[in-house]
């Protein structure tokens, strides 16, 4: 697997990229220190350390250990998987934790530590190739509806909604809050990989509109579970009729891009430009 190269802050120099590699690989060290040890205190503290998990995860990896920062990305993977497990146990232990109710996959859902597979699958790509993506992408592309479907069929005796692909919002089927989050975050990473790497789907992701989603879609992502929830709220208090699902969504779909439309004008490009000034980065020169 070889580095992949990557934007410079103008051109430091051999050694002085050195020194910052290696600067950058002992910050990331020290964040893991930090978080092995609060990751041991049980409690909503433990979720919060899902940040400096993060951070150091890609410090390391991007970094210059790559041997230690792909043992680091298996470690990772391996935590967020412990956490998740080591949550439940604890709530099958009868502990009264006050953030701890039915149903226990949103429990897991909310804790940012649950989600440090996916922090850990993001570093990795920013600096690894990975061999054989296409086929990976397409077996894990067949293993997560057919094990989302097994499972709900195993604990409920159907497979669900066709839609949802076997997992539902609690993730509950079959011990799904605990080891669904790595299967699903690696196939999301494959599938990133193979369109930035591979181009897959390529002409059809550059499609205009497809590409202004692309540009106010953390907005989206920020505002819509807020818009879904008001547009519920008030279609349900008015209208009870097949036609309120999909008044449901089509009200919720087009109030969010408006939403997220103000937000990436009025919001976040006003910021992104602050960066441009104040940061300015540049393109290494060729052969550097």
């Amino acid at each position: 697997m070889k580095p992949v190269k990557h934007l410079a802050r103008g051109d430091p120099g051999p050694r002085n990229g050195e020194h910052t590699m290696r600067r950058s690989g002992f910050l990331g060290i020290l964040f893991l220190a930090l978080v092995a040890i609060v990751a041991g205190v049980v409690g909503y503290q433990a979720g919060v350390a899902a940040n400096a998990a993060a951070a150091g995860a890609t410090v390391v990896v991007t970094g210059g250990f790559p041997g230690l920062g792909f043992l680091l990305f298996l470690l990772f993977i391996g935590l967020g998987f412990a956490f998740r497990l080591g949550m439940y146990l604890l709530y099958l232990s009868g502990s009264d934790l006050w953030y701890f109710r039915e149903p226990f996959g949103l429990v897991v859902y909310s804790l940012p530590l649950s989600h440090v597979d996916a922090f850990a699958m993001g570093a990795y790509l920013s600096r690894y190739s990975i061999s054989g993506a296409r086929p990976q992408l397409l077996l894990a592309g067949t293993l997560v509806p057919v094990l989302g479907f097994l499972a709900t069929y195993n604990q409920t005796g159907t497979i669900g909604p066709i839609s949802a692909l076997g997992y539902d919002l609690a993730t509950g089927a079959t011990y799904q809050f605990i080891w669904s989050y790595t299967l699903l975050n690696y196939f999301f990473a494959l599938l990133i990989y193979c369109v930035v790497r591979h181009s897959l789907w390529i002409r059809f992701l550059e499609l205009p509109w497809l590409r202004y989603l692309g540009k106010i879609s953390y907005g989206m992502y920020v505002y819509h579970l807020a818009v879904i929830w008001f547009v519920h709220r008030f279609v349900e208090a008015r209208w009870q009729n097949p036609i309120a699902f999909w008044l449901n969504v089509l009200l919720a779909l087009s109030i969010t891009i408006v939403v997220a439309s103000l937000s990436y004008h009025l919001l976040e490009r006003p910021i992104l430009d602050l960066k441009d000034r104040f940061f300015r980065w540049s393109l290494p020169r060729p052969g550097a």
